[in-house]
């Protein structure tokens, strides 16, 4: 009887100590682990006229939506994604815009709001993106910034696709710098399409840097979907470095002939 006694004793204190340890490693998980902040991204694509223009016999639009459709298909449920452009496209009231020199500089919609599970509504509405309009860049950041992203802590990612400057006279340079004084929650990638004039790339440079982005230009389809699979999915530059890029003022450039991927 003793035995048995000291064998429930000892049972009972085992217990006590199990169901003890579970209890702390429940109240860990749910008041001292710190959350776990998830990156919203915005894909902000410039659907300007200006995007008509072709790369290697193609228009640099169409380049750009393979491009997001390509990367965008590899993506998991898991990110929270949305896509803003930049232009008159998919506005109905077009033939109002390009009539009014103060609206066309305010032409910007957000197409599909950041959300998870949200890549197959992305996809869908770049079917219907058509070219047309100015690009006005600093308007669509402000936009963006203030009405695009959840109140809450965050990180806010900005893909900015684009083929040249700020087309309405405004200063994009100046206000990111503006907003970073105050707001640490913003990061600006910026993806040029083609060569640029240098008062745009120091427009464009400026966003990335104030923000901790990161700023490429790319020459065609394969450097863009390498470019785009790199940001998208934060795996910094995962491409072999040797002899495959020159950099200039902070401006990633890539050789065509030597670009070489890893997936």
């Amino acid at each position: 009887m003793k035995t048995y006694a000291e064998f429930f004793v000892k049972l009972m204190y085992m217990l006590k100590s199990f169901i003890f340890s579970c209890l702390l490693i429940i109240f860990y998980f749910i008041f001292l682990t710190p959350a776990i902040a998830e990156e919203e991204t915005l894909i902000l694509f410039d659907a300007s006229t200006s995007m008509m223009y072709e790369i290697n016999n193609e228009p640099k639009y169409i380049i750009v939506i393979n491009s997001i459709k390509e990367v965008l298909s590899k993506s998991n449920s898991s990110m929270k994604i949305g896509m803003r452009i930049i232009g008159l496209s998919l506005n109905q009231n077009s033939i109002s815009y390009v009539l009014s020199p103060k609206k066309m500089c305010q032409a910007t919609q957000l197409i599909n709001p950041i959300k998870l599970n949200n890549v197959d509504n992305i996809i869908k509405n770049l079917e219907n993106i058509f070219p047309l309009g100015l690009s006005p860049i600093t308007y669509s950041l402000k936009t963006a910034i203030q009405y695009d992203f959840s109140d809450s802590a965050n990180p806010k990612h900005i893909i900015l696709i684009t083929d040249g400057e700020e087309g309405c006279g405004e200063n994009p340079c100046k206000y990111i710098k503006e907003i970073t004084s105050y707001r640490k929650d913003i990061k600006i990638d910026v993806i040029i399409i083609g060569e640029i004039e240098d008062e745009a790339q120091t427009q464009l440079n400026c966003l990335s840097q104030h923000t901790n982005g990161k700023i490429i230009e790319i020459d065609n389809a394969q450097e863009l979907n390498s470019a785009f699979y790199s940001i998208v999915y934060n795996y910094g530059h995962s491409y072999n470095f040797t002899n495959n890029i020159q950099q200039k003022n902070n401006i990633i450039k890539y050789k065509s002939y030597m670009f070489e991927t890893y997936k």
